[in-house]
């Protein structure tokens, strides 16, 4: 008891030592769309094994530097993304998932950046999920590696706030997209719930509510990803009457409910999107086939290369229903974090 209440003390004095607060903000929310599971931003109660057994992980395997400049990312061979804080001799100090500090030295490093891709939940925290047993964190992976694995052979450097199934706080979603800096940030998730047949795909894609970059974004993303569905499968769609893109302001209607767009505005332009619905059995159907999540993966490429190189200005935009402001009962803070393994 007495060796983890000093481990305790360490981390929390580690985070205050390099500028980094835990934020208490109470509705900081990831994933609440209508009919999906909701997230919080828990105070910062439990920074669990901040400084544990992985916190120096130094092994022989050879580290990748950044071809492109000053480190700020680093990513072990387990896929812990991690922020660089230093870089020591052959090692790299790191701002951990949990907020605590390790030093790291197996892995790859990231330095300029071109767009920040987010897998919803993941860890303790499953989002959604099919009949079959396919949850939300796991689709969310797998279509933004996809994602990620087109976008470098287009050229663009990218990076996972995740890249292996542990739970990532809200706020160090977005210091990890922050750190980066990129030109572009895609929360990538998926619905749940109950709701009516739709003409074509239901999706959804958020965008901050005063951005005009960010907006322009997500009616790139909402065209590629529903045409995409439209010309590639057949299904009974659900979706809400307002799918398409949209954005879901705060209660002083200026600032955004969604904790990942308000936490990177105004710096960087960001979406969230909720491509489909996991609860309706056709679009499940749909998500157990590795072609439908490449497809699904192929559209988020191409809406961040045409922001990029064209003018295009994107559609689907509507004006938002009225979802409240309830918070919900799930995760998104640091309560409960564990860090993941680090080797």
């Amino acid at each position: 008891m007495r060796a983890k209440l000093i481990i305790l003390i360490l981390a929390t004095v580690a985070v205050v030592a390099y500028g980094f607060a835990t934020d208490d903000n109470d509705d900081d929310q990831l994933d609440t769309a209508a009919g999906a599971s909701t997230s919080l931003d828990d105070p910062a109660t439990s920074v669990t094994d901040s400084l544990g057994a992985d916190a120096t992980a130094t092994t022989a395997s050879t580290t990748v530097p950044p071809p492109d400049g000053k480190p700020t990312i680093f990513v072990t061979n387990t896929g812990a993304v991690t922020i660089v804080l230093a870089k020591e001799g052959t090692q790299y100090r790191v701002r951990t998932p949990c907020a605590g500090e390790a030093k790291l030295s197996a892995g790859r490093a990231y330095g300029a950046t071109t767009v920040v891709i987010d897998p919803g939940h993941g860890g303790f925290d499953p989002g959604a999920s099919t009949t079959s047993g396919l949850t939300e964190a796991a689709l969310n992976l797998d279509v933004a590696k996809k994602a990620k694995a087109l976008l470098d052979t287009m050229g663009y450097t990218t990076v996972l706030t995740r890249e292996a199934d542990y739970y990532v706080p809200i706020q160090i979603r977005a210091e990890i997209a922050l750190a980066a800096a990129p030109k572009l940030f895609v929360s990538i998730h998926h619905n749940g719930g109950e709701a009516a047949t739709h003409q074509g795909p239901g999706t959804e894609v958020y965008h901050q509510v005063q951005s005009s970059s960010a907006k322009r974004f997500a009616g790139l993303m909402w065209e590629e990803i529903v045409n995409s569905f439209t010309q590639n499968y057949k299904a009974t769609w659900w979706g809400g009457s307002d799918a398409g893109a949209i954005y879901r302001p705060d209660k002083d209607g200026k600032t955004d409910f969604l904790g990942v767009l308000r936490r990177t505005y105004p710096t960087i332009p960001s979406v969230l999107v909720e491509a489909g619905y996991m609860t309706n059995p056709e679009e499940a159907t749909l998500m157990n086939r590795s072609d439908y999540r490449q497809s699904e993966a192929q559209a988020v490429a191409n809406a961040v290369k045409r922001y990029l190189t064209t003018s295009d200005p994107g559609s689907g935009f509507k004006k938002p229903n009225d979802r409240g402001f309830e918070t919900g009962t799930g995760g998104g803070g640091f309560e409960g974090c564990t860090e993941p393994k680090f080797t």
